[in-house]
């Protein structure tokens, strides 16, 4: 540059804190670039401008209603990412998963017309997305919160998880209401939780209620929740569990993480295990991006408890526990009954009360820890039995192909039970 200099133009670039330490490392650097041009982020309107551009140079066309949606997501992710947001790489990301969502949409119509291959509808751009673009700006959350909490209530059973979830939304409630009136508010306040249960307890659907709940209460930016267990965090070599554990933090951002079977980050007393890499990673991150992500971890009741013991930061972090109960011959019915009505199938009279009594005989003899996922293995082989029932008496012609008969219920139970590893006791 010294030797050249009516000869040569050098420009440099990059993230504005690692440019200006690349500047400020040595004399000779600073002393040649003085003249800066600052690249601030796109906001939100610019980045659906941008949006609209690919579609017009692709020949592609958005609809209208789609417009708020995807500003209040670039709004989002420009919140949550802050410096790690990568602008008009992003909006170009997205396009192109749209398009192809919307390629793989069109290609299943028999007569697409040339409107077909050049609109991208909603559900594209929430396939691209991988969520639902979210509710007008001006819609109620409460609606939302209302709704979230409905489909809680209509699940069978739980009734200390529904409590502990109510008191635990009230509380959100009340301590907003507080700072709208000008009050103070309780400081302190852990959003991140700990479910102990059994397996089956319903333990992942409640998890996904939580995130709409959070979303609708403004605990969380979006109702988006990553789903991940040991293998999803933990690498093959010292040093990959870290990067691997902050990405999959990172996509989390601005909604809940769920893992479960926590506990088996912590495995042995084995100070090499990775899980202590991903553990150290956790409380980092949690703590780093406290204001943007919600950490739920799941497991068995003992072992989750030990768990949380291991570790004096993941004791201060979570100390919020939520306890699914085993379900009962009531619920797992209820269960059962449910499956049957998402498949239009419907349990006669006899079938029913044959059932329960079997159900109840079951549980008492401690062979339905396996709880709901028990009910739906149930009803699974229950219309297998049907189906072979109806087919080889030749009863198809005549009879109701809906209907599950009491012998269609002990054949799938006999069956089922047979498949259960027996206790050694």
């Amino acid at each position: 540059m010294e030797d050249h200099r009516d000869e040569l133009v050098v420009i440099v670039a990059g993230y504005v804190a690692d440019m200006d330490d690349f500047i400020n490392s040595n004399p000779g650097l600073a002393s040649r670039f003085n003249r800066y041009i600052r690249f601030p982020d796109y906001a939100p309107a610019e980045l659906l401008e941008i949006f609209l551009k690919f579609c017009s140079s692709h020949s592609y066309e958005l609809s209208d209603s789609i417009h708020e949606g995807l500003q209040t997501i670039f709004s989002r992710e420009i919140h949550v990412q802050r410096q790690r947001f990568s602008n008009a790489r992003y909006v170009r990301n997205l396009f192109e998963r749209v398009i192809e969502a919307q390629a793989q949409r069109v290609f299943a119509l028999e007569n697409a017309s040339k409107s077909d291959l050049q609109t991208i509808l909603p559900a594209d751009v929430e396939k691209g997305l991988g969520e639902p673009l979210p509710a007008d700006q001006g819609q109620d959350l409460s609606a939302n919160y209302e709704a979230a909490l409905k489909r809680l209530n209509d699940l069978a059973g739980l009734g200390r998880v529904k409590k502990q979830v109510q008191r635990l939304s009230d509380f959100v409630r009340i301590q907003r209401a507080r700072a709208e009136a000008g009050s103070k508010v309780a400081a302190g306040f852990s959003r991140h939780l700990v479910f102990t249960g059994n397996p089956g307890t319903g333990k992942t659907v409640v998890s996904r209620i939580i995130a709409d709940i959070y979303f609708s209460l403004g605990i969380t930016l979006s109702n988006r929740i990553v789903e991940v267990d040991r293998a999803g965090l933990v690498a093959g070599y010292v040093g990959q569990s870290a990067i691997k554990t902050r990405e999959v933090l990172e996509s989390a951002l601005g909604g809940i993480l769920f893992i479960d079977e926590a506990y088996a980050l912590a495995q042995g007393d084995n100070n090499n295990d990775f899980g202590r890499e991903v553990i150290d990673t956790l409380l980092k991150t949690m703590e780093d991006y406290r204001d943007q992500l919600v950490v739920i971890v799941a497991g068995y009741p003992e072992p989750m408890r030990n768990f949380i013991n291991s570790n004096p930061g993941l004791r201060s972090r979570f100390n919020h526990y939520i306890e699914f109960d085993d379900y009962g011959p009531d619920d797992l019915l209820a269960i059962f009954e449910s499956f049957c009505r998402e498949s239009e199938y419907v349990l006669d009279a006899a079938a029913r009360t044959f059932l329960q009594e079997n159900l109840t005989t079951l549980f008492n003899g401690g062979q339905t820890t396996d709880n709901g996922r028990f009910a739906r293995n149930v009803f699974q082989r229950c219309v297998e039995v049907q189906a072979n029932r109806i087919l080889h008496t030749g009863e198809h012609a005549s009879k109701d192909l809906n209907t599950l008969t009491t012998s269609d219920v002990s054949e799938a139970l006999k069956e089922v039970l047979t498949d259960i590893p027996q206790s050694s006791a």
